[in-house]
């Protein structure tokens, strides 16, 4: 462990940093800080702590924006089911929207182009609210 190779975790900062660290004010430069065993301590846990919150916060948008592509492509797969049982749901419906692409990939290329439209439309209406 750290202890074992450096004898304390100051003597890894210090020794691995460019903020260099130790126990006494001795010989090092004014502009050195000096940092305790317990505040390099600290320093290491308030770093992962800061990690963990910000991969948690990307986990939960990535999850969000799965679930969403997820929705899209079971309403797509929905009225496509629908539009195949002679009903006349969508009289405008055309299949191939995306000559050349899978069915997953042309899913993907309309979700896309619903979202663009989206933010379009967000847009005009935040510049005429202006």
């Amino acid at each position: 462990g750290i202890n074992a190779e450096y004898g304390s975790i100051a003597a890894y900062f210090n020794k691995n940093s460019k903020t260099k660290v130790s126990k006494e004010n001795g010989s090092h430069p004014a502009s050195a800080k000096i940092m305790t065993d317990e505040e390099a301590a600290v320093r290491i846990q308030s770093t992962y702590k800061g990690f963990k919150v910000r991969k948690e916060i990307q986990d939960e948008k990535e999850s969000k924006a799965a679930t969403r592509i997820q929705a899209n492509f079971r309403g797509h797969k929905t009225r496509k089911e629908l539009a195949g049982k002679d009903q006349d749901v969508f009289p405008d419906n055309d299949d191939d929207d995306c000559p050349g692409y899978s069915e997953e990939e042309a899913a993907a290329i309309k979700i896309q182009a619903n979202f663009r439209g989206h933010q379009t439309r967000k847009q005009l209406s935040e510049k005429t609210q202006q």
